[in-house]
């Protein structure tokens, strides 16, 4: 998108550095891709290490200074706890339709809610929030759609990727009764506290106790034992597993979450994804069948 000018819109660019993709990523933006700002945040990498958090807030610091000498403005703290507080909104009005929804009092499809944390990534939150508070509203007043006979899944993984995945899912008679996506629930699951200095706040949130993701260090298996808990507490009848292709973190963490999930008999699907065609035939192929075994395994 950068070769072919289609985002020249923008002044600048961050790349979270979290694994060698995207640290060869940031190599591709400064060969090929000029602009007044392009900054990699490297983020820390073991999660039980208290020199980590000092480390972080540095990071958030030199951040900080690079946007103030790029875009020649001057940061106020108190802009940035604004910020948080306005975030912090945001995340609070799309968990309470979360949880609403998981509860069956809220009529929106796979698809449709999925759109709605999409949109979220994309307009500014002064923006969105009184959207998310109106539709809520709406919403509450509407009939919930019947999720009678539908079957419950949990969906894991990386990203919510191909998009059309989601509807097809509402297609098909499944009901996602929760996810640990990064742009799905993990990133709206936890507010910043409003009340440390700002980078503190922004150094903590990143340190909470949530779902651990597979390109951090963390406790060995503890990541599994999460996705297979979280998907028995939801009573889910099956798991989704969304891996990007071809990432050897996510191929290297498969085979304990597997075990994982054997251990408390919940089946799982395994897709492998890759950015471009989108929901092809082979794996519309893949979900009907797997669709198709679970309705022969609840009625059986």
């Amino acid at each position: 998108m950068a070769i072919s000018h289609e985002i020249d819109f923008l002044d600048g660019v961050v790349l979270p550095i979290v694994c060698d993709t995207t640290r060869c990523l940031a190599h591709i933006w400064r060969s090929n891709c000029e602009r007044p700002l392009l900054h990699s945040l490297l983020l820390p990498r073991k999660r039980d290490s208290s020199e980590g958090r000092g480390y972080l807030l540095m990071e958030f610091s030199r951040l900080k200074e690079r946007l103030e000498e790029a875009m020649e403005v001057a940061i106020p703290l108190d802009s940035i706890r604004r910020s948080i507080s306005l975030y912090n909104r945001q995340r609070r009005a799309l968990r309470e339709m979360y949880l609403l929804r998981q509860a069956g009092c809220m009529g929106l499809s796979n698809g449709e809610f999925q759109d709605l944390v999409r949109s979220s990534l994309i307009i500014p939150p002064e923006e969105h929030i009184p959207s998310l508070e109106g539709l809520r509203a709406r919403l509450m007043e509407t009939q919930a759609r019947d999720g009678g006979g539908s079957i419950r899944i949990y969906v894991s993984g990386k990203v919510a990727e191909p998009r059309e995945l989601f509807a097809f899912l509402d297609e098909l008679g499944c009901t996602i009764v929760g996810d640990d996506l990064w742009d799905g629930y993990y990133s709206f699951s936890s507010d910043a506290e409003e009340s440390l200095d700002p980078l503190e706040a922004l150094t903590e949130y990143y340190y909470m106790d949530r779902l651990p993701l597979p390109v951090f260090l963390d406790s060995p298996g503890r990541r599994d034992r999460m996705v297979a808990e979280t998907a028995r507490s939801l009573c889910a009848d099956a798991v989704l597993l969304l891996h990007p292709r071809s990432c050897e973190v996510f191929a290297f963490h498969y085979p304990a979450v597997k075990m994982a999930l054997q251990s408390v008999n919940i089946p799982h699907l395994l897709l492998e994804l890759e950015p471009g065609p989108g929901l092809t035939t082979g794996l519309r192929g893949q979900l009907e069948t797997f669709v198709e075994v679970l309705r022969s395994r609840m009625a059986g």
